[in-house]
């Protein structure tokens, strides 16, 4: 039988911040959070998996990357949060974020869902159907990518790409 919304909450809050929290104050970091580059605080299910991230607590991260896998608008902002930031370390976003061929060996490979997007915001297509992530798996792989691109580039820079 599956459980209620209320329980659901109850434990995505006992999951990430009853035991610890995760914030700016844990661990400095270059980078701001979705909340702060999107001018709206009541994204704190993106800044949390952005600290858990950049504070490498993976049991936090797992439970909040499976709660961002139900929210299709906190994926999108992850998205675009994480794709922004390259875009402005970089001068625009590499081909190695959007080139379907690129090479398998970098430290940094996201998802063909993933690197689709990054077409699409490439070309300014990111309020079109092609930016809509379809089911849960495919919203999960695409906010991992996203945190950890963003947390590789705040922890070694514009090289984090291509190594």
């Amino acid at each position: 039988m599956p459980a209620s919304k209320p329980a659901e909450k109850a434990e995505e809050e006992t999951a990430t911040s009853a035991v610890h929290t995760h914030s700016e104050a844990g661990r400095r970091t270059r980078s701001s959070p979705p909340s702060v580059l999107l001018a709206d605080p009541s994204d704190v299910l993106a800044d949390e998996l952005f600290y858990a991230t950049v504070e490498e607590c993976e049991d936090c991260r797992t439970v909040l990357l499976d709660c961002a896998a139900q929210d299709a608008r906190a994926v999108k902002k992850l998205v675009d949060w994480a794709l922004w930031i390259t875009s402005e370390v970089h001068g625009g976003l590499p081909d190695v974020l959007v080139d379907q061929d690129a090479p398998k060996d970098t430290l940094f490979h996201p998802s063909v869902t993933f690197r689709r997007l990054a077409q699409g915001y490439r070309t300014g297509q990111t309020n079109s159907a092609q930016h809509n992530v379809r089911g849960p798996e495919q919203r999960r792989e695409v906010a991992d990518d996203a945190v950890t691109l963003v947390a590789g580039l705040d922890r070694y820079g514009a090289d984090f790409l291509y190594w």
